[in-house]
């Protein structure tokens, strides 16, 4: 080889080289940031976009929920108000908005209603899904079972939960069934549109009545009054009362 042509063959490796420095530098330079939303597994993540550097989660992270008990609860003939006892165990994982459906049988295991809705799940919450007046046309109705959306977004996410209290519970028997207390917020947060719940318990830990009520607001260290009532006295007293606040924390969370 002459001197020309390795020159020649220095300067087309030089350009070469330049060439190739610059379609690099293009690449990275136009190189579509990899986020949680592009369908596809290119960060940290344990699932395509979800897991790891993302705020949804991944089927494998969660821990179903558990149902704890079912109840059904005669409000008048071919009415009753159904109750579910659920609990969410996942310590960081929560949802706005999960889809359900309840199915009411009668004691042939014959479906005589349902009744769909929608609630949200904090991280480490347990609560009573409560539905009021669905109409069996006269059937009897025996038992309950809750489905839920497997197609619910979950997301990792900080709550700080509201402090609220719960202070004493004063049944009574007469001369209406009825069930006071009294609520305290003891956080800076306004709370809006709490649900409290209220399940009525034998001694055995069978619910033998529940209701449910709705504080509209509850400012910060403010305190209030509580109110269960019951149209139909109970068979016997309750050996135990519990009340379960829904709080929607979801107006005030941090996403990683």
């Amino acid at each position: 080889m002459t001197w020309g042509h390795k020159r020649q063959l220095v300067y087309l490796s030089v350009i070469f080289i330049i060439f190739i420095a610059i379609i690099v530098s293009l690449y990275f330079w136009y190189k579509p940031t990899p986020t949680c939303f592009d369908g596809k597994m290119n960060q940290t993540e344990l699932g395509v976009d979800c897991g790891g550097a993302c705020n949804k989660a991944c089927v494998s992270q969660l821990t179903p929920l558990t149902i704890w008990w079912s109840r059904v609860f005669p409000s008048s003939k071919g009415v009753y108000d159904v109750a579910v006892l659920v609990e969410n165990q996942n310590i960081d994982f929560g949802t706005k908005k999960i889809n359900y459906l309840l199915r009411v049988y009668d004691k042939y295991n014959v479906l005589i209603a349902e009744r769909q809705g929608e609630t949200f799940f904090n991280p480490r919450e347990k609560f009573v899904i409560y539905e009021s007046n669905i109409e069996t046309k006269e059937q009897v109705a025996e038992k309950v079972f809750i489905f839920f959306d497997e197609k619910a977004v979950w997301q990792k996410i900080k709550v700080t939960s509201p402090l609220i209290s719960i202070g004493a519970k004063n049944y009574f028997s007469t001369p209406q069934t009825r069930l006071q207390s009294n609520i305290t917020n003891n956080s800076l947060d306004i709370l809006r549109d709490t649900k409290f719940v209220a399940v009525l318990s034998d001694k055995d830990g069978n619910a033998l009545s529940v209701s449910q009520t709705v504080v509209d607001v509850l400012l910060s260290n403010e305190s209030r009054e509580l109110n269960f009532t019951w149209s139909t006295p109970l068979l016997e007293n309750p050996a135990t009362i519990d009340i379960y606040p829904k709080l929607n924390l979801f107006d005030e969370i941090s996403l990683d």
